[in-house]
C-alpha cells in the first residue's frame, strides 16, 4: 500500500516550529538533519566526498514550505490517490521554485506533487514560504495565483504560479542563477559513474510543516525515470526537492510518497519535471 507525504491539519500555526516533540526521527536519525545543522553529520561527509555542498546550498533557498488552504471538489472525479475526502482542510507540504514565470508580473513557478496542489482552484488558496529554516530565519511569503496549472496526474507533479514581493524577486533571480550554474557543474561531472559507486538520494523538505530538513538514503530502484529510495521522509515531505546522485539531465524530481507495507519505508519520486518549459518571460 502506498501513501503520500503531505500533512492535513486544521491549524497550520501548530506546525510553525522545530520538529522537537513532533517526530521521533528528528533526534535519532543520523540521516535526517536540519538544514542549518547538517554539516556536522554523515550527510555532510557524503556531500564533501562528492562535492555536493555548493549544490545543496543552491537548492536550499529555493525549497519552500507550502500551505494549501483549499480543496477542489474536482478531486472527486479522479482516482483514490487524489481523493477529496482524505485532504479536506489545510495541509502542509514542500515545493521548489522552478523558474521565473513573468518578470513584469513578478511571478515564479513552483514545482510540487500534484496530490498537494491539484489544480488552479487549489493554487489560488496556496501560500509558499521561503527561507523557513530556523528560529532566526527571515521568512518570505509567496501567494498563489489563478493561472493555469501545468500538471501530470499519472506522474504526480504540478507546476503552479506564485506572486512575490518585487524586492525579493531580485534575490530569487540570483538564487536561480546560482542553482542553474551548480546544476550544470553537477551534470558535467558525469555523475552516472558516481552512482554506480555511491547510490544515494538526498531530499530537502519541510517535514510536518516545520523547518527545512535534509535527509539521505540508499537508492533502491530506477525504472523508466522513476526512482525509489530509503531516504527518511515524514508527513509534509511531499513535493520536496530530490537530489538523485548520478542523475545527469537538466530536469528534476520531487518526492511523491512512500510504500508503507515495506519493513523499512520506501519513498518514491514524481515523474521527471523539465526545467525550461514553464516560463513566459
Amino acid at each position: 500500500m502506498s501513501s503520500h507525504d503531505s500533512v492535513g491539519n486544521g491549524d497550520v500555526h501548530n506546525y510553525n516550529s522545530s520538529l522537537n516533540n513532533k517526530c521521533f526521527r528528528a533526534d535519532h536519525d543520523e540521516h535526517f538533519k536540519p538544514i542549518n545543522g547538517y554539516k556536522n553529520s554523515s550527510i555532510a561527509e557524503f556531500c564533501e566526498r562528492h562535492e555536493l555542498f555548493k549544490f545543496i546550498d543552491a537548492v536550499s533557498p529555493l525549497t519552500v514550505k507550502i500551505t494549501v488552504q483549499h480543496t477542489s471538489v474536482k478531486r472527486k472525479e479522479k482516482n483514490h490517490s487524489y481523493n477529496y475526502s482524505t485532504v479536506i482542510g489545510d495541509r502542509e507540504a514542500s515545493g521548489f521554485i522552478l523558474d521565473i514565470k513573468n518578470v513584469n508580473d513578478k511571478t515564479v513557478n513552483i514545482a510540487t506533487a500534484m496530490h498537494v496542489v491539484f489544480n488552479e482552484d487549489e493554487a489560488r488558496g496556496t501560500s509558499c514560504y521561503m527561507y523557513y529554516d530556523g528560529e532566526d530565519s527571515k521568512t518570505v511569503n509567496l501567494i498563489g495565483t489563478l493561472e493555469k496549472v501545468d500538471a501530470d496526474i499519472n506522474k504526480d507533479w504540478c507546476v503552479f504560479t506564485c506572486r512575490i514581493d518585487a524586492q525579493e524577486f531580485e534575490n530569487v533571480i540570483q538564487h536561480l542563477t546560482k542553482y542553474k550554474t551548480e546544476l550544470s557543474k553537477k551534470i558535467c561531472k558525469r555523475n552516472a559513474i558516481l552512482r554506480e559507486k555511491d547510490k544515494k538520494v538526498l531530499l530537502l523538505s519541510h517535514p510536518h510543516g516545520c523547518y527545512k530538513y535534509v535527509s539521505m538514503g540508499d537508492l533502491v530502484m530506477e525504472k523508466d525515470s522513476n526512482y525509489s529510495y530509503k531516504t527518511p521522509t515524514c508527513s509534509g515531505s511531499s513535493g520536496g526537492y530530490l537530489v538523485i546522485v548520478g542523475f545527469s539531465k537538466s530536469s528534476m524530481f520531487v518526492h511523491s510518497g512512500c510504500d508503507i507495507n515495506e519493513e523499512k519505508k520506501i519513498g518514491y519520486s514524481s515523474g521527471e519535471i523539465t526545467l525550461h518549459s514553464h516560463s513566459k518571460q
